[in-house]
């Protein structure tokens, strides 16, 4: 009698387990179902744009654009090649002229621009050789940047940006220093020609860059942090006193004074503005400001005035750097 119960409830259990057998099986077999449909369906969709792919590559390889082009820029036309237009493939013209866009030209074959044409022909210069041509007119320049922005040509957008900064080549003159320079002579582009720290201290260095230069500033930053300098519109070569009316000496940063200074000239003071001297580096007056390789001495109120008796300008310093920018050729 015990082992027919034993038996029994053996029995009751393999059937239990039979039971949930078949159950997990009924579940996995749905599942199974379940996942096979989604592939099904996932696979009729890569199907699909498979498909649509094929369908527009052979679209795209329809597309072909004759080796020269002719634009339509609000009216007026140019015409280039088609290599000069994808050149630069991230601009307006690389993408216009590439397989991301199908594009038709108009009846008479030309590709319109609904753009202002007036400075299109340097934008075209540009795309031929590399070199852009800006307007010397403010306004102009402005408009011409404009258009760089609306062709994407960002590269010559971050030279040109750059290039409109005065003295931009500097690393003494803060933005206020060229600001406060360009206040004294307006209307002028100025070019680093002599670097003290790239083409040498020596007074023969500074000659070799300088000489035969006019209209130039003169910037010296001494290791005490001062920032100053000269202007004249005489040139460096020969030896002794050159006239110059227009010359001055200034002061950008002194401990002792704050903002900026100009010393103009004494009466009469032209006939000396500077002094040439293959023997240093620059001169100006009478011993007012002298600098040579890596010392600069300073001692205005002889052929430069100093009216309100600043203090502080007449000393020597050490010289950690000298720059001199031209407005000239």
């Amino acid at each position: 009698e015990r082992r027919m119960e034993e038996t029994k409830a053996a029995a009751t259990k393999a059937a239990e387990l039979t039971a949930e057998a078949q159950k997990q099986f009924s579940l996995m077999e749905k599942s199974a179902k379940e996942a096979l449909a989604i592939l099904q369906r996932e696979q009729e969709k890569l199907k699909k744009m498979a498909m649509d792919y094929d369908e527009a590559h052979k679209k795209l390889e329809d597309i072909h654009y004759p080796k020269h082009v002719t634009l339509n820029v609000g009216g007026k036309y140019f015409t280039t090649s088609l290599s000069n237009l994808q050149k630069f493939p991230t601009s307006f013209f690389g993408r216009m002229f590439s397989k991301d866009w199908t594009l038709k030209p108009d009846a008479d074959g030309s590709f319109f621009i609904d753009r202002d044409p007036t400075h299109f022909k340097h934008i075209i210069q540009y795309l031929r050789d590399g070199k852009l041509k800006m307007p010397g007119e403010e306004e102009e320049k402005e408009e011409m940047i404009g258009e760089l922005e609306y062709y994407g040509l960002d590269d010559v957008l971050k030279e040109v940006e750059r290039n409109q900064k005065p003295f931009h080549e500097s690393t003494i003159l803060t933005e206020k220093n060229q600001r406060q320079l360009m206040s004294w002579q307006p209307a002028k582009k100025w070019r680093l020609i002599y670097k003290g720290s790239r083409d040498g201290m020596a007074p023969i260095q500074c000659h070799l860059k300088c000489d035969n230069q006019k209209d130039t500033y003169i910037v010296v930053k001494t290791t005490q942090g001062h920032v100053l300098g000269g202007y004249t519109t005489a040139d460096w070569s020969g030896m002794g006193h050159k006239n110059d009316t227009s010359a001055f000496l200034f002061s950008l940063s002194n401990p002792n004074v704050h903002g900026a200074i100009k010393f103009d000239l004494s009466f009469g003071g032209g006939a000396t503005a500077i002094y040439a001297n293959p023997r240093s580096c620059f001169a100006f007056g009478s011993n007012d400001l002298i600098v040579s390789s890596n010392q600069c001495s300073i001692n205005i109120g002889h052929t430069y005035s100093n009216p309100m008796g600043y203090t502080g300008f007449s000393n020597s310093f050490a010289v950690s750097e000298i720059e001199v920018f031209t407005s000239g050729k």
